[in-house]
């Protein structure tokens, strides 16, 4: 792996040169290139970024989220992921101000969220309070 990435670029970067490969209108030739990139310089594609599965926690989570308002998903699979993100937060997981969040970016979010017809009610109450307790 490139010394000068994080893991979390280098695994961005994989997955890049990985598509590349797997893209019908990418030449033969820049496909080459990238199976070469991956092999000499990323590990083959395999770049683990902070748990032993591969898996970023955040994606994790973010994905526990979106199976909560998933009509395709059982009542007993959203049970499971709010357990999951219950727990989670009961880590001691939840965002502060020295997450590396721009306090900026995280108050236009809750704004965006206030605005968005697509969030509940109870979601817009509670980026409110999020804005207001900032």
């Amino acid at each position: 792996m490139s010394s000068h990435l994080t893991p979390e670029e280098a695994s961005n970067k994989a997955r890049g040169y990985k598509a590349a490969i797997s893209n019908p209108n990418v030449s033969d030739e820049a496909k080459q290139h990238a199976q070469e990139v991956l092999d000499n310089e990323l590990n083959g594609g395999d770049v683990k970024i902070s748990t032993d599965d591969g898996v970023d926690p955040k994606n994790r989570i973010r994905g526990y989220k979106s199976t909560l308002s998933n009509p395709n998903v059982s009542e007993e699979a959203k049970q499971h992921a709010q357990e999951v993100l219950d727990e989670f937060e009961g880590e001691d997981n939840k965002p502060s101000a020295d997450d590396g969040v721009d306090p900026n970016n995280r108050a236009r979010g809750y704004k965006a969220a206030m605005n968005n017809p697509n969030v509940s009610e109870e979601g817009k109450k509670a980026a409110e309070e999020k804005l207001n307790n900032m």
